[in-house]
């Protein structure tokens, strides 16, 4: 009989089973049981991967736009892309802060040098035309961009311009390079 039962049995006041019995001895020994498992299933997932590209359009007068190529692979074979977002806001505060990058669209919105507004490149995306595009939105900080698009499936490139600018030492930059935008 193993120290535990003894023990416990004391405790609690039971006989121990007596050397002559024919009860089972505790030879200190593992016991192995096997136990039925629930029944296995092998899954497998075709995850879709999505990239962006960002190229700054000029050398820092801010006279031609940003231009950004987004594409992704992977998911079932009616995998569709309907929406996307650009968020620029590096620290999570939601308003423009050092180190954000904004869309710089219009005239009275933040910005430096020149503003382009989003402006669909039909030459350099594939599989998507202008009229798949449902709708673009830059919020009124400039720190968001949504696009909502059909037929944007595997494979496609959906390619755009429009500005991007930066806060940088807590004053606006007309340029954006790819470094600091990476973060978006």
């Amino acid at each position: 009989m193993s120290l535990i039962n003894r023990i416990s049995n004391r405790i609690l006041g039971l006989k121990s089973p007596s050397t002559n019995s024919n009860a089972q001895k505790d030879d200190g020994h593992r016991r192995c049981r096997f136990e039925v498992l629930e029944e296995r299933r092998v899954l497998s997932a075709d995850p879709v991967i999505a990239g962006v590209t960002y190229l700054e359009g000029d050398t820092g007068q801010d006279t031609t736009p940003d231009y950004f190529e987004v594409s992704f692979e992977g998911g079932a074979e009616t995998t569709q892309l309907t929406q996307f977002t650009i968020n620029g806001d590096q620290d999570g505060t939601n308003s423009l802060s050092d180190g954000d990058m904004f869309f710089d669209v219009g005239e009275g919105q933040p910005g430096a040098g020149g503003h382009h507004d989003f402006q669909f490149d039909a030459a350099n995306s594939s599989g998507v035309t202008e009229a798949d595009i449902r709708g673009i939105t830059v919020s009124d900080n400039g720190l968001l961009l949504s696009v909502e698009v059909d037929n944007f499936e595997a494979g496609d490139v959906f390619a755009f311009t429009i500005d991007v600018d930066e806060v940088e030492r807590l004053r606006t930059d007309k340029i954006a390079s790819g470094v600091e935008f990476e973060g978006s």
